[in-house]
């Protein structure tokens, strides 16, 4: 399968490939391209042969330790702007104090447990293999940092879970929402929406088209295309080989955009949450959804499983609506889509609600836009139902610009180069819907409006 990285400058086709090093505990490829194309390419592998030379934890460990010095100069880069943008500049205050002290009891947490259980339970062994694969990348880049690159490791838990740190942060310093006009209701939405994503079926059938562009802030361009490689000696795994967009210093795709070589496809769109009390449920006595992701991708067979595993210990951060395809249960030549081809799963703090929403994709579309799509999470989130024709609905998700936007254009859709283009949409000046807002669109364009934030990327599937 080709993966497709579209770009303003134009467009790409990178053909993954693995070469590597079968005697060696994990080998890598890596192509520092990032200057021409506007992303690396970094592929590793933990030791593929079954003669159990090694054992799991420290394959993991060695793919970890391999990256961080492979990326040590983009994962210094990226820190250096988190941390000037979202961190301290200068001085560690309280507040800051308490999100790392978050991050790390987190951690504590997370390979304290996994320890206890991995003997009686395959989902928290392979917490102990990404717990053991982080302090590798940690390490990795440590041993050759200069001394004014240092980065401690709690701050190093932000690199990787910077998603799940906006809502951490949210916990801590309460928003109050109930006091927030309308007009500054809206605003936080705008600013908090990460992502537009649409999984779209060909007019006649003959193809699907998975697709996603990623909203965050401009500091946080510096990309990089990962695929790893992870095969245990017990093949406990269902997905030996990721694919994904990613960052430096971060083990998942915090844009959640993967290819799965158990041929399921997932992406995600945060929804965001506008309900104080929910966040007072966030403890550190749980997973992050960096490592649920990370989970449910390795050990999940089908749609369906994928939503299961990545229930487990929701830590209600990064809350979002997750869409998988299972592309075992998709025939197109004989025009079938089985049921629970695309599931989602929505996210809130202690709540997670599937559905499989299938029928919506054999009807044409089915569209992502940072509103939730389940009555209850919806709710629950803080949004108010309203009255519609005597009907309750919920207003947001129907009434959005976007998703008015994609219920116009995606019959239109029909070859990759439809799609490139609509998936990097935004002419807010002409288009009705946008209502003369740069944000209102497929692609977000907030730096129109004086924030440095907006669509950075579009890619897709096929």
């Amino acid at each position: 399968m080709n993966f497709y990285i579209s770009e303003k400058n134009g467009s790409c086709i990178t053909n993954i490939s693995n070469k590597r090093d079968e005697n060696a505990i994990a080998s890598a490829v890596y192509n520092k391209t990032y200057g021409k194309i506007g992303w690396d390419y970094l592929a590793i592998s933990s030791y593929q042969k079954t003669d159990n030379k090694y054992n799991d934890s420290i394959k993991a460990y060695g793919m970890g330790y391999l990256e961080g010095v492979l990326t040590k100069n983009r994962i210094f880069s990226y820190y250096t702007n988190l941390r000037k943008n979202f961190l301290y500049q200068t001085n560690i205050t309280e507040y800051f104090k308490k999100i790392f002290e978050f991050y790390q009891k987190n951690f504590e947490y997370m390979e304290k447990k996994s320890l206890e259980n991995m003997n009686q339970n395959i989902s928290w062994e392979h917490v102990y293999y990404i717990c053991q694969q982080f302090k590798g990348l940690y390490n990795g880049y440590k041993s050759i940092a200069e001394s004014n690159e240092k980065i401690d490791f709690h701050e190093f838990l932000v690199l990787s879970g910077c998603p799940d740190g906006l809502d951490i942060q949210k916990k801590l310093n309460s928003q109050n929402f109930n006091n927030m006009s309308k007009e500054e209701i809206d605003r936080y939405i705008l600013l908090n929406s990460h992502c537009s994503a649409l999984v779209k079926l060909a007019n006649d059938s003959s193809d699907i088209w998975f697709g996603h562009n990623t909203w965050t802030y401009y500091i946080l361009m510096i990309r990089i295309l990962k695929e790893y490689r992870f095969v245990t000696n017990k093949g406990s795994e269902k997905s030996k080989t990721t694919i994904f967009s990613s960052y430096p210093g971060a083990l998942s795709s915090t844009d959640d955009f993967y290819y799965l070589d158990s041929n399921l496809l997932v992406m995600g769109t945060s929804n965001t949450v506008i309900n104080d009390e929910l966040y007072k449920l966030i403890t550190h006595k749980s997973l992050l959804a960096w490592v649920r992701v990370i989970l449910a991708n390795r050990l999940a067979s089908s749609a369906e499983t994928w939503t299961e595993q990545f229930k487990m210990e929701n830590s209600g951060t990064n809350n979002e609506q997750v869409m998988i395809l299972d592309i075992n249960k998709i025939k197109l030549k004989d025009k079938k889509i089985e049921n629970r081809a695309l599931m989602i799963i929505e996210q809130i703090p202690k709540y997670t609600e599937t559905a499989d929403v299938t029928d919506y994709l054999r009807k044409g579309y089915w569209p992502s836009y940072n509103v939730p799509f389940l009555n209850k999470i919806y709710n629950d989130s803080g949004y108010k139902m309203e009255k519609i024709d005597g009907k309750s609905e919920n207003i947001r998700y129907t009434r959005d610009s976007r998703a008015i936007i994609f219920k116009r254009d995606y019959s239109k859709i029909n070859s990759n180069e439809d799609f490139k283009k609509f998936i990097r949409y935004n002419d807010y000046k002409n288009d009705n819907y946008s209502y003369n807002n740069s944000f209102n669109s497929i692609a977000a364009r907030g730096d129109l409006l004086g924030n440095c934030f907006g669509a950075i990327d579009a890619k897709f599937f096929l």
